[in-house]
């Protein structure tokens, strides 16, 4: 997501009734050094494949997030507990795939409520060095790199998530009615989905989103849209917002 964000950005304004807002903050020079990489294309370019951009990025990606002000990860475990119901397994625990989960913060914010204390979260991700980094942090029972924008189907059974997550990754899917069937085959009947787009994209996919509802493949539970995505970064700030989609499994 970040890395495709900067090849378009078009100013939109913020929701007004959005909690995150802009900060002013003393930007580190690592934070600074990539913010500038970023928006240029040659430096980009000599790293190659979006799996090399994101591997030469993973030691220093959780300093950056952190001094943009990125709060995707925790707005989204909000999100979580809020529309989740009881777990249906006989374990009492719930199982949740974080799609594009990177170095983690998704899973980091969704372990900090008590419900989802000892649930088994899974992980993958395009970046071998990103899940490298995820895995130390102790939050995810199993975690595998694949290209899970475009390659499916996923290495998990029918039925088996009770949420999934997907975080800051939709931009660098091709094929939205595939990758979202499969969401829809791996999760249970009941599970909670939840994903973020860029509100400029979302203009001509959300006809993708509205897809599934129209063949009651899931329930749009909520749309929230407007939200910064990394409002200390001064290449994004309002000009890049995105917006949440959280669905229910129907099928």
């Amino acid at each position: 997501f970040i890395l495709n964000s900067l090849k378009n950005n078009t100013t939109l304004l913020n929701h007004p009734l959005s909690t995150h807002k802009p900060q002013t903050s003393k930007m580190s020079t690592v934070a600074n050094e990539w913010r500038d990489k970023l928006a240029n294309d040659l430096e980009v370019k000599k790293l190659g494949t979006t799996e090399n951009f994101y591997d030469a990025w993973s030691k220093d990606y959780d300093e950056c997030l952190d001094k943009w002000g990125y709060k995707a990860p925790g707005f989204t475990a909000q999100l979580l507990n809020k529309y989740m119901t009881n777990p249906t397994d006989p374990s009492g625990k719930f199982k949740i795939l974080d799609v594009g989960a990177g170095t983690g913060l998704v899973g980091q914010e969704i372990v900090k409520y008590d419900r989802f204390k000892g649930s088994v979260i899974y992980g993958n991700d395009l970046s071998g060095e990103l899940l490298n980094i995820a895995n130390k942090k102790s939050v995810y029972s199993s975690l595998q790199q694949l290209d899970s924008m475009n390659v499916v189907p996923y290495p998990y059974p029918d039925n088996t998530f009770d949420a999934i997550t997907c975080i800051g990754t939709l931009t660098y899917c091709k094929n939205f009615p595939k990758l979202f069937n499969e969401w829809i085959r791996i999760s249970k009947p009941g599970a909670v989905i939840i994903a973020t787009h860029r509100s400029d994209m979302m203009v001509k996919d959300k006809t993708f989103f509205n897809g599934l509802v129209a063949t009651l493949k899931w329930k749009k539970l909520a749309h929230i849209a407007g939200e910064p995505y990394l409002p200390n970064n001064t290449n994004y700030a309002n000009k890049v917002v995105v917006e949440y989609y959280v669905a229910r499994n129907t099928k």
